[in-house]
Protein backbone atom coordinates (compact mmCIF):
# COMPACT_ATOMS: atom_id res chain seq x y z
CA UNK A 1 0.00 0.00 0.00
CA UNK A 2 1.87 3.36 -0.70
CA UNK A 3 1.57 5.97 1.82
CA UNK A 4 0.69 9.57 0.65
CA UNK A 5 2.22 12.60 1.57
CA UNK A 6 0.62 16.29 1.67
CA UNK A 7 -2.19 17.04 -0.67
CA UNK A 8 -1.98 13.32 -2.66
CA UNK A 9 1.76 13.23 -3.33
CA UNK A 10 4.18 10.41 -1.91
CA UNK A 11 6.07 11.51 0.97
CA UNK A 12 9.33 11.48 -1.02
CA UNK A 13 8.01 13.57 -3.53
CA UNK A 14 6.62 15.55 -0.85
CA UNK A 15 9.18 16.26 1.39
CA UNK A 16 11.75 16.50 -2.42
CA UNK A 17 10.12 19.87 -2.90
CA UNK A 18 11.04 23.38 -1.61
CA UNK A 19 8.94 25.52 0.63
CA UNK A 20 8.26 27.74 -2.17
CA UNK A 21 7.01 24.70 -4.26
CA UNK A 22 4.81 23.18 -1.29
CA UNK A 23 3.32 26.28 -0.75
CA UNK A 24 2.37 26.68 -4.88
CA UNK A 25 1.06 22.79 -4.85
CA UNK A 26 -1.34 23.65 -1.47
CA UNK A 27 -2.81 26.93 -3.29
CA UNK A 28 -3.64 25.06 -6.66
CA UNK A 29 -4.90 21.99 -4.72
CA UNK A 30 -6.74 23.98 -2.15
CA UNK A 31 -10.61 23.67 -2.50
CA UNK A 32 -12.24 25.53 -4.83
CA UNK A 33 -8.66 26.76 -6.78
CA UNK A 34 -9.88 25.39 -9.71
CA UNK A 35 -12.34 28.04 -10.29
CA UNK A 36 -10.16 30.64 -8.61
CA UNK A 37 -7.96 29.64 -11.59
CA UNK A 38 -10.22 29.96 -14.07
CA UNK A 39 -11.56 33.42 -12.91
CA UNK A 40 -8.25 34.63 -12.62
CA UNK A 41 -8.07 38.33 -14.90
CA UNK A 42 -5.34 37.47 -17.62
CA UNK A 43 -3.57 39.60 -19.11
CA UNK A 44 -5.38 41.47 -21.82
CA UNK A 45 -4.26 41.63 -25.26
CA UNK A 46 -7.06 44.13 -26.63
CA UNK A 47 -4.83 47.01 -25.90
CA UNK A 48 -0.73 45.66 -25.53
CA UNK A 49 1.90 47.64 -24.63
CA UNK A 50 5.64 47.67 -26.30
CA UNK A 51 7.68 44.65 -25.50
CA UNK A 52 9.88 47.04 -24.17
CA UNK A 53 7.73 48.94 -21.86
CA UNK A 54 6.00 46.04 -20.60
CA UNK A 55 9.95 44.58 -19.52
CA UNK A 56 10.39 47.41 -17.56
CA UNK A 57 7.29 47.88 -15.80
CA UNK A 58 7.83 46.18 -12.71
CA UNK A 59 5.53 43.39 -11.01
CA UNK A 60 3.03 45.60 -9.05
CA UNK A 61 2.89 48.04 -12.01
CA UNK A 62 2.00 45.59 -14.22
CA UNK A 63 -0.67 44.15 -11.63
CA UNK A 64 -2.13 48.31 -11.70
CA UNK A 65 -2.25 48.06 -15.31
CA UNK A 66 -3.88 44.61 -15.94
CA UNK A 67 -6.78 45.68 -13.38
CA UNK A 68 -7.10 49.39 -15.30
CA UNK A 69 -7.35 47.06 -18.29
CA UNK A 70 -9.55 44.16 -17.33
CA UNK A 71 -12.73 46.43 -18.27
CA UNK A 72 -12.10 45.52 -22.21
CA UNK A 73 -13.11 42.36 -21.50
CA UNK A 74 -16.86 42.99 -22.16
CA UNK A 75 -19.43 40.36 -20.65
CA UNK A 76 -21.84 39.13 -23.62
CA UNK A 77 -24.96 39.43 -21.28
CA UNK A 78 -24.14 42.71 -20.33
CA UNK A 79 -26.51 45.68 -20.52
CA UNK A 80 -26.10 47.90 -23.50
CA UNK A 81 -25.44 50.74 -21.63
CA UNK A 82 -22.59 49.09 -19.70
CA UNK A 83 -21.11 47.51 -22.78
CA UNK A 84 -21.25 50.91 -24.78
CA UNK A 85 -19.56 52.59 -21.32
CA UNK A 86 -17.00 49.14 -21.14
CA UNK A 87 -16.54 49.67 -25.30
CA UNK A 88 -15.62 52.98 -24.89
CA UNK A 89 -13.53 52.47 -22.29
CA UNK A 90 -11.96 50.30 -24.73
CA UNK A 91 -11.59 52.59 -27.55
CA UNK A 92 -9.61 54.80 -24.87
CA UNK A 93 -7.11 52.62 -23.48
CA UNK A 94 -6.51 51.02 -26.98
CA UNK A 95 -5.94 54.92 -28.28
CA UNK A 96 -3.71 55.75 -25.63
CA UNK A 97 -1.56 52.57 -25.67
CA UNK A 98 -1.14 53.26 -29.25
CA UNK A 99 0.17 56.71 -28.86
CA UNK A 100 2.25 55.70 -26.11
CA UNK A 101 3.84 52.81 -29.01
CA UNK A 102 4.06 55.35 -30.99
CA UNK A 103 6.07 57.78 -28.85
CA UNK A 104 8.22 54.65 -27.85
CA UNK A 105 8.71 53.40 -31.63
CA UNK A 106 9.64 57.43 -32.42
CA UNK A 107 12.34 57.24 -29.26
CA UNK A 108 13.95 54.20 -30.42
CA UNK A 109 14.34 55.60 -34.24
CA UNK A 110 15.52 59.00 -32.69
CA UNK A 111 17.96 56.98 -30.47
CA UNK A 112 19.12 55.21 -33.84
CA UNK A 113 19.40 57.96 -35.89
CA UNK A 114 21.70 59.73 -32.91
CA UNK A 115 23.83 56.29 -32.86
CA UNK A 116 24.02 56.21 -36.04
CA UNK A 117 25.35 59.55 -36.19
CA UNK A 118 27.72 59.46 -33.64
CA UNK A 119 29.23 56.60 -35.35
CA UNK A 120 29.66 58.43 -38.67
CA UNK A 121 31.33 61.18 -36.85
CA UNK A 122 33.79 58.68 -34.84
CA UNK A 123 34.59 57.42 -38.43
CA UNK A 124 35.26 60.41 -40.31
CA UNK A 125 37.59 61.14 -37.34
CA UNK A 126 39.29 57.87 -37.19
CA UNK A 127 39.24 58.82 -41.22
CA UNK A 128 40.80 62.06 -40.64
CA UNK A 129 43.63 61.01 -38.33
CA UNK A 130 44.88 58.03 -40.68
CA UNK A 131 45.02 60.77 -43.35
CA UNK A 132 47.07 63.02 -41.45
CA UNK A 133 49.12 59.88 -40.44
CA UNK A 134 49.34 58.92 -44.06
CA UNK A 135 50.57 62.79 -45.11
CA UNK A 136 53.06 62.67 -41.87
CA UNK A 137 54.42 59.77 -43.28
CA UNK A 138 54.97 60.56 -47.11
CA UNK A 139 56.31 64.08 -45.88
CA UNK A 140 59.02 62.10 -44.02
CA UNK A 141 59.60 59.85 -46.83
CA UNK A 142 60.43 62.46 -49.08
CA UNK A 143 62.69 64.48 -47.10
CA UNK A 144 64.34 60.82 -46.75
CA UNK A 145 64.56 60.35 -50.74
CA UNK A 146 65.58 64.43 -51.21
CA UNK A 147 68.95 63.81 -48.53
CA UNK A 148 69.68 60.62 -51.03
CA UNK A 149 69.29 62.42 -53.99
CA UNK A 150 66.51 60.99 -55.18
CA UNK A 151 63.44 63.19 -55.90
CA UNK A 152 61.03 60.92 -57.38
CA UNK A 153 57.49 61.69 -56.15
CA UNK A 154 55.54 59.14 -54.07
CA UNK A 155 51.93 59.53 -54.10
CA UNK A 156 50.61 57.29 -51.33
CA UNK A 157 46.81 56.19 -51.26
CA UNK A 158 44.81 58.35 -49.44
CA UNK A 159 41.37 57.04 -47.61
CA UNK A 160 37.77 58.67 -48.41
CA UNK A 161 37.21 62.38 -47.10
CA UNK A 162 36.60 63.29 -43.95
CA UNK A 163 32.98 64.58 -44.80
CA UNK A 164 32.39 62.38 -47.56
CA UNK A 165 28.08 62.69 -47.73
CA UNK A 166 26.22 60.06 -46.40
CA UNK A 167 23.82 58.43 -49.17
CA UNK A 168 19.87 59.50 -48.24
CA UNK A 169 18.45 56.28 -45.99
CA UNK A 170 15.11 55.11 -47.16
CA UNK A 171 12.15 55.27 -44.65
CA UNK A 172 11.98 52.29 -42.34
CA UNK A 173 8.86 49.85 -42.80
CA UNK A 174 6.04 49.94 -40.66
CA UNK A 175 6.70 48.28 -36.79
CA UNK A 176 4.48 45.57 -36.62
CA UNK A 177 3.49 46.62 -33.16
CA UNK A 178 2.24 49.73 -34.65
CA UNK A 179 0.20 48.03 -36.72
CA UNK A 180 -1.68 45.97 -34.56
CA UNK A 181 -2.27 48.35 -31.99
CA UNK A 182 -3.93 50.55 -34.73
CA UNK A 183 -6.00 48.02 -36.03
CA UNK A 184 -6.92 47.13 -32.07
CA UNK A 185 -8.16 50.88 -31.71
CA UNK A 186 -10.22 50.20 -35.38
CA UNK A 187 -11.83 47.46 -34.21
CA UNK A 188 -12.12 48.86 -30.76
CA UNK A 189 -14.16 51.95 -32.65
CA UNK A 190 -16.53 50.19 -34.32
CA UNK A 191 -17.25 48.14 -31.44
CA UNK A 192 -17.80 51.41 -29.77
CA UNK A 193 -20.17 52.51 -32.73
CA UNK A 194 -22.07 49.82 -33.16
CA UNK A 195 -23.18 49.78 -29.54
CA UNK A 196 -23.62 53.53 -29.39
CA UNK A 197 -26.12 52.65 -32.42
CA UNK A 198 -27.81 49.67 -30.96
CA UNK A 199 -28.51 51.72 -27.82
CA UNK A 200 -30.55 54.73 -29.78
CA UNK A 201 -32.18 51.83 -31.61
CA UNK A 202 -32.84 50.70 -28.68
CA UNK A 203 -34.58 54.00 -27.20
CA UNK A 204 -36.45 54.86 -30.10
CA UNK A 205 -38.42 51.43 -30.27
CA UNK A 206 -39.23 52.01 -26.67
CA UNK A 207 -40.60 55.41 -27.27
CA UNK A 208 -42.30 54.18 -30.54
CA UNK A 209 -43.68 50.61 -28.83
CA UNK A 210 -43.88 51.31 -25.36
CA UNK A 211 -43.13 48.30 -22.82
CA UNK A 212 -45.43 44.94 -24.16
CA UNK A 213 -42.69 43.46 -26.57
CA UNK A 214 -39.90 43.84 -24.04
CA UNK A 215 -37.97 40.45 -22.67
CA UNK A 216 -36.19 39.63 -20.19
CA UNK A 217 -32.69 40.48 -21.74
CA UNK A 218 -34.43 44.14 -22.83
CA UNK A 219 -35.69 44.89 -19.20
CA UNK A 220 -32.55 44.37 -18.27
CA UNK A 221 -31.10 46.87 -20.77
CA UNK A 222 -33.95 49.37 -20.09
CA UNK A 223 -33.50 49.23 -16.46
CA UNK A 224 -29.45 50.75 -16.99
CA UNK A 225 -31.06 53.36 -19.40
CA UNK A 226 -33.53 54.82 -16.87
CA UNK A 227 -30.71 54.54 -14.16
CA UNK A 228 -31.91 51.56 -12.25
CA UNK A 229 -29.42 48.89 -12.74
CA UNK A 230 -30.51 45.31 -12.09
CA UNK A 231 -28.92 41.64 -12.74
CA UNK A 232 -30.12 39.41 -15.43
CA UNK A 233 -30.26 37.07 -13.31
CA UNK A 234 -32.49 38.54 -10.84
CA UNK A 235 -34.82 39.28 -13.52
CA UNK A 236 -34.54 36.08 -15.06
CA UNK A 237 -35.22 34.57 -11.65
CA UNK A 238 -38.90 36.80 -11.22
CA UNK A 239 -39.29 36.47 -15.39
CA UNK A 240 -39.75 39.66 -15.40
CA UNK A 241 -41.03 40.92 -19.14
CA UNK A 242 -42.37 44.42 -20.59
CA UNK A 243 -45.74 43.85 -19.53
CA UNK A 244 -44.63 42.51 -16.20
CA UNK A 245 -42.41 45.65 -15.72
CA UNK A 246 -45.54 48.02 -16.60
CA UNK A 247 -47.82 46.46 -14.15
CA UNK A 248 -45.32 46.88 -11.27
CA UNK A 249 -46.40 48.60 -8.19
CA UNK A 250 -43.91 50.52 -5.49
CA UNK A 251 -44.39 47.82 -3.10
CA UNK A 252 -43.22 45.73 -5.60
CA UNK A 253 -39.83 47.87 -6.78
CA UNK A 254 -39.14 47.82 -3.27
CA UNK A 255 -39.57 43.79 -3.09
CA UNK A 256 -37.95 43.04 -6.41
CA UNK A 257 -35.37 45.56 -6.53
CA UNK A 258 -34.34 46.52 -3.37
CA UNK A 259 -34.97 50.10 -3.28
CA UNK A 260 -34.99 51.65 0.09
CA UNK A 261 -35.45 55.26 -0.80
CA UNK A 262 -38.94 56.52 -1.60
CA UNK A 263 -37.44 59.14 -4.20
CA UNK A 264 -35.72 56.64 -6.12
CA UNK A 265 -39.05 54.47 -6.22
CA UNK A 266 -41.30 56.69 -7.27
CA UNK A 267 -39.62 58.27 -9.85
CA UNK A 268 -38.78 54.67 -11.26
CA UNK A 269 -42.55 54.52 -11.51
CA UNK A 270 -43.54 57.46 -12.75
CA UNK A 271 -40.89 56.65 -15.69
CA UNK A 272 -42.03 53.28 -16.04
CA UNK A 273 -45.37 55.20 -16.47
CA UNK A 274 -44.22 57.40 -18.63
CA UNK A 275 -42.68 55.02 -20.97
CA UNK A 276 -45.98 52.98 -21.09
CA UNK A 277 -47.94 55.56 -22.09
CA UNK A 278 -45.40 55.87 -24.98
CA UNK A 279 -44.35 59.82 -23.75
CA UNK A 280 -40.45 58.83 -24.30
CA UNK A 281 -37.67 59.04 -22.42
CA UNK A 282 -36.68 62.83 -22.07
CA UNK A 283 -40.20 64.20 -20.35
CA UNK A 284 -39.88 68.09 -19.14
CA UNK A 285 -39.93 68.30 -15.26
CA UNK A 286 -43.06 69.57 -13.88
CA UNK A 287 -40.87 71.09 -11.22
CA UNK A 288 -37.12 71.27 -11.69
CA UNK A 289 -35.72 71.59 -8.29
CA UNK A 290 -33.03 69.03 -6.99
CA UNK A 291 -33.25 67.73 -3.57
CA UNK A 292 -30.83 70.53 -2.43
CA UNK A 293 -33.39 72.95 -3.60
CA UNK A 294 -36.28 71.38 -1.64
CA UNK A 295 -34.62 70.72 1.20
CA UNK A 296 -34.03 74.99 1.28
CA UNK A 297 -37.27 75.53 0.51
CA UNK A 298 -38.54 73.19 3.78
CA UNK A 299 -36.01 75.63 5.52
CA UNK A 300 -37.50 78.77 4.07
CA UNK A 301 -41.20 77.07 5.18
CA UNK A 302 -40.25 76.03 8.85
CA UNK A 303 -39.60 72.14 8.35
CA UNK A 304 -35.77 72.41 9.13
CA UNK A 305 -35.80 69.56 11.52
CA UNK A 306 -37.44 66.97 8.27
CA UNK A 307 -34.47 68.19 6.00
CA UNK A 308 -32.63 65.19 6.32
CA UNK A 309 -35.24 62.66 6.07
CA UNK A 310 -36.20 64.32 2.79
CA UNK A 311 -32.27 64.41 1.63
CA UNK A 312 -32.21 60.62 2.43
CA UNK A 313 -35.48 59.46 0.56
CA UNK A 314 -34.24 61.81 -2.65
CA UNK A 315 -37.14 63.81 -2.70
CA UNK A 316 -36.60 66.16 -5.94
CA UNK A 317 -39.56 68.88 -6.93
CA UNK A 318 -41.17 66.24 -9.59
CA UNK A 319 -41.88 63.81 -6.33
CA UNK A 320 -42.50 66.04 -3.99
CA UNK A 321 -45.52 67.20 -5.81
CA UNK A 322 -46.48 63.53 -5.55
CA UNK A 323 -46.71 63.44 -1.80
CA UNK A 324 -49.22 61.93 0.62
CA UNK A 325 -49.88 61.33 4.16
CA UNK A 326 -49.24 57.90 4.02
CA UNK A 327 -45.84 59.38 1.67
CA UNK A 328 -44.77 61.60 4.74
CA UNK A 329 -45.15 58.38 7.14
CA UNK A 330 -42.99 56.61 5.45
CA UNK A 331 -40.65 58.73 5.67
CA UNK A 332 -40.62 59.31 9.24
CA UNK A 333 -42.99 62.23 9.89
CA UNK A 334 -45.18 61.10 12.53
CA UNK A 335 -47.24 64.89 13.87
CA UNK A 336 -50.17 64.79 12.20
CA UNK A 337 -49.89 68.93 12.67
CA UNK A 338 -46.65 68.99 10.77
CA UNK A 339 -48.21 66.27 8.02
CA UNK A 340 -50.94 68.48 7.71
CA UNK A 341 -49.23 72.00 7.48
CA UNK A 342 -46.43 70.39 5.12
CA UNK A 343 -49.28 69.51 2.93
CA UNK A 344 -50.94 72.50 2.62
CA UNK A 345 -47.64 73.93 1.58
CA UNK A 346 -47.14 71.87 -1.10
CA UNK A 347 -50.34 71.95 -2.68
CA UNK A 348 -49.92 76.10 -2.35
CA UNK A 349 -46.74 75.84 -4.11
CA UNK A 350 -48.11 73.35 -6.91
CA UNK A 351 -50.33 75.73 -7.74
CA UNK A 352 -48.69 78.21 -7.63
CA UNK A 353 -45.80 76.78 -9.98
CA UNK A 354 -48.40 75.62 -12.47
CA UNK A 355 -50.28 78.52 -12.97
CA UNK A 356 -46.71 80.29 -13.77
CA UNK A 357 -46.24 77.49 -16.43
CA UNK A 358 -49.69 77.97 -17.77
CA UNK A 359 -49.31 81.82 -17.44
CA UNK A 360 -46.23 82.46 -19.09
CA UNK A 361 -45.45 84.97 -21.65
CA UNK A 362 -43.60 82.24 -23.94
CA UNK A 363 -46.91 79.75 -23.74
CA UNK A 364 -49.21 82.36 -25.47
CA UNK A 365 -50.33 81.55 -28.74
CA UNK A 366 -48.85 83.61 -32.18
CA UNK A 367 -51.20 86.13 -34.08
CA UNK A 368 -54.15 84.24 -36.19
CA UNK A 369 -52.78 83.39 -39.83
CA UNK A 370 -53.80 85.50 -42.81
CA UNK A 371 -54.42 82.65 -45.19
CA UNK A 372 -54.22 78.47 -44.84
CA UNK A 373 -50.73 78.20 -44.98
CA UNK A 374 -50.22 80.65 -42.24
CA UNK A 375 -52.48 78.58 -40.10
CA UNK A 376 -51.29 75.54 -40.74
CA UNK A 377 -47.71 76.48 -39.82
CA UNK A 378 -48.91 78.10 -36.45
CA UNK A 379 -50.98 74.64 -36.25
CA UNK A 380 -47.44 72.59 -36.06
CA UNK A 381 -45.84 75.17 -34.67
CA UNK A 382 -48.30 75.28 -31.48
CA UNK A 383 -48.32 71.63 -31.54
CA UNK A 384 -44.53 71.09 -31.12
CA UNK A 385 -45.07 73.90 -28.14
CA UNK A 386 -47.56 72.09 -26.06
CA UNK A 387 -45.64 68.58 -26.52
CA UNK A 388 -42.28 69.98 -25.01
CA UNK A 389 -44.88 71.36 -21.86
CA UNK A 390 -45.27 69.56 -18.97
CA UNK A 391 -48.13 67.41 -18.94
CA UNK A 392 -51.03 68.09 -16.72
CA UNK A 393 -54.00 65.84 -15.73
CA UNK A 394 -57.33 67.00 -15.16
CA UNK A 395 -56.73 67.69 -11.11
CA UNK A 396 -53.89 70.04 -12.17
CA UNK A 397 -55.97 71.68 -14.60
CA UNK A 398 -58.33 72.56 -11.84
CA UNK A 399 -55.43 74.06 -9.76
CA UNK A 400 -54.52 76.11 -12.51
CA UNK A 401 -58.26 77.59 -13.03
CA UNK A 402 -58.18 78.22 -9.25
CA UNK A 403 -55.28 80.03 -9.27
CA UNK A 404 -56.10 81.78 -12.37
CA UNK A 405 -59.58 83.39 -10.54
CA UNK A 406 -58.07 84.09 -7.16
CA UNK A 407 -54.96 86.02 -9.05
CA UNK A 408 -57.50 88.19 -11.05
CA UNK A 409 -59.41 90.09 -8.49
CA UNK A 410 -61.85 91.69 -10.68
CA UNK A 411 -62.58 88.16 -12.41
CA UNK A 412 -63.04 86.95 -8.84
CA UNK A 413 -65.24 89.66 -7.33
CA UNK A 414 -67.50 89.45 -10.58
CA UNK A 415 -67.79 85.76 -9.74
CA UNK A 416 -68.27 85.37 -6.04
CA UNK A 417 -71.28 88.22 -6.87
CA UNK A 418 -72.54 86.30 -9.12
CA UNK A 419 -72.74 83.23 -6.98
CA UNK A 420 -74.03 85.31 -4.08
CA UNK A 421 -76.96 87.41 -5.42
CA UNK A 422 -79.82 85.21 -6.67
CA UNK A 423 -80.35 85.12 -10.47
CA UNK A 424 -83.43 86.94 -11.46
CA UNK A 425 -83.33 84.54 -14.69
CA UNK A 426 -80.84 81.57 -16.07
CA UNK A 427 -78.10 83.20 -19.20
CA UNK A 428 -78.17 81.92 -22.40
CA UNK A 429 -76.23 78.93 -23.18
CA UNK A 430 -74.44 80.62 -25.28
CA UNK A 431 -73.32 82.79 -22.84
CA UNK A 432 -71.80 80.06 -21.03
CA UNK A 433 -68.58 78.63 -21.69
CA UNK A 434 -68.00 75.05 -22.48
CA UNK A 435 -65.04 74.09 -20.37
CA UNK A 436 -66.57 75.63 -16.73
CA UNK A 437 -69.93 75.65 -17.43
CA UNK A 438 -70.29 79.04 -16.08
CA UNK A 439 -70.90 82.58 -17.63
CA UNK A 440 -67.96 84.24 -19.66
CA UNK A 441 -66.46 87.32 -18.23
CA UNK A 442 -63.43 87.50 -21.45
CA UNK A 443 -64.80 85.37 -24.20
CA UNK A 444 -62.34 84.00 -26.67
CA UNK A 445 -63.15 82.41 -30.15
CA UNK A 446 -60.79 79.50 -30.51
CA UNK A 447 -59.25 77.92 -34.01
CA UNK A 448 -62.22 75.43 -33.68
CA UNK A 449 -64.66 78.65 -34.49
CA UNK A 450 -66.32 78.01 -30.35
CA UNK A 451 -65.97 80.42 -27.76
CA UNK A 452 -64.72 79.94 -24.15
CA UNK A 453 -63.36 81.80 -21.38
CA UNK A 454 -59.94 82.80 -21.47
CA UNK A 455 -58.13 81.30 -18.66
CA UNK A 456 -60.03 77.80 -19.43
CA UNK A 457 -58.90 77.52 -22.77
CA UNK A 458 -55.46 78.73 -21.92
CA UNK A 459 -55.22 76.11 -19.56
CA UNK A 460 -56.71 73.22 -21.20
CA UNK A 461 -54.23 74.34 -24.37
CA UNK A 462 -51.36 73.55 -21.72
CA UNK A 463 -52.43 69.49 -21.68
CA UNK A 464 -54.06 69.31 -25.28
CA UNK A 465 -53.74 70.38 -28.94
CA UNK A 466 -57.07 69.56 -29.50
CA UNK A 467 -60.57 71.39 -29.37
CA UNK A 468 -62.31 70.42 -26.33
CA UNK A 469 -65.28 70.21 -28.32
CA UNK A 470 -64.16 68.65 -32.16
CA UNK A 471 -61.37 66.89 -30.74
CA UNK A 472 -59.93 68.21 -34.00
CA UNK A 473 -55.56 69.90 -33.97
CA UNK A 474 -56.24 73.19 -33.47
CA UNK A 475 -54.02 75.95 -33.51
CA UNK A 476 -53.79 77.68 -29.97
CA UNK A 477 -53.84 81.23 -30.66
CA UNK A 478 -57.06 82.84 -29.55
CA UNK A 479 -58.93 85.77 -30.80
CA UNK A 480 -61.75 88.13 -28.77
CA UNK A 481 -65.40 87.34 -29.40
CA UNK A 482 -66.06 91.12 -28.62
CA UNK A 483 -69.62 91.50 -29.67
CA UNK A 484 -70.63 88.35 -27.36
CA UNK A 485 -68.78 90.19 -24.49
CA UNK A 486 -71.09 93.56 -24.85
CA UNK A 487 -73.92 91.02 -25.12
CA UNK A 488 -73.37 89.55 -21.66
CA UNK A 489 -72.66 93.02 -20.40
CA UNK A 490 -75.96 94.52 -21.74
CA UNK A 491 -77.67 91.44 -20.25
CA UNK A 492 -76.12 91.81 -17.05
CA UNK A 493 -77.20 94.81 -16.93
CA UNK A 494 -80.69 94.96 -17.52
CA UNK A 495 -81.26 92.20 -15.04
CA UNK A 496 -79.08 89.05 -15.53
CA UNK A 497 -76.75 88.29 -13.02
CA UNK A 498 -74.38 91.05 -11.39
Amino acid sequence: MVSHGRRGLPPDVWNAKSARAKRRHKTKTAPGAAEKLQNKPKRPTIAPLPTSEWGKMSRSARRRYIQRTQIVNVPARAPLPERLTALTTRATIAEANLKKLREVKANEQRAREVAQQVLAEAHARKAAAEAAAAAAAAGNHRKKRRRRGKNKAVVPALPAAAGAAVPARADPPPDPEVLEAEAVLAKCRAERDAASAAVVLFRNRVAAEGLDKLTVPEVCDLLSIIGTPMGLASLEEHDLTGPGLRDLTEADLEAVFGLPSLGKRRQLHLNLRRLANKQGFDAPPKHPWNVEKVCKWLAEEGFAPHMTRFRTQDIDGDILFTLTRDDLTTIGIKSLKVKSSLIRKIAALKKHRLSEQALAPSDAGPAPASDGAAAAASASDGSSRTSSMPQLDAKEQRLVLEHVLSVNAELAKKVEEGRGVKRSREPPKTYLCPITTELMVDPVVAGDGFTYERAAIQAWFQRNDTSPMTREIVPPHLLPNKTLKSAITDWMEQGGET
